[in-house]
């Protein structure tokens, strides 16, 4: 019995898996609504940002705003700003190495001897 419902469960997941694939290759045709040369969708022309021409003086200037108990900005076009840059560093680096090596080594004729195969206790 458990076999036939397992049975049963692998077909309609195959009838599943088949028609999910049959309807993700289909496609609906897809008409464009814009058409070449369409005014609805030219581009606009951006306005121009020309500063007016100021050719009162050097001190006055017409088309300026002559506040003297406010602060001056540049809020035209044309203005000259002047951008500062603060910038500040701070680094470090530390290394401490340290190397130590110890070795000795003794020699004495019997330790040489039972080097020599066949010379064992000889000394």
């Amino acid at each position: 019995m458990k076999f036939f419902q397992c049975l049963v469960t692998a077909w309609r997941m195959t009838i599943l898996a088949v028609v999910l694939a049959v309807t993700g290759c289909t496609s609906v045709p897809f008409e464009a609504d814009v058409y070449p040369d369409d005014p609805d969708y030219a581009p606009v022309p951006s306005s121009s940002l020309k500063a007016a021409p100021s050719i009162n003086g050097s001190l006055y200037k017409s088309n300026y705003s002559l506040s003297l108990f406010s602060d001056q900005q540049a809020t035209r076009v044309g203005d000259i700003i002047t951008v500062i840059f603060d910038e500040q560093y701070n680094s470090s680096k530390s290394a401490e190495t340290k190397s130590q090596k110890d070795s000795s080594n003794a020699a004495t004729p019997t330790s040489v001897l039972n080097t020599v195969p066949g010379w064992k206790n000889l000394g």
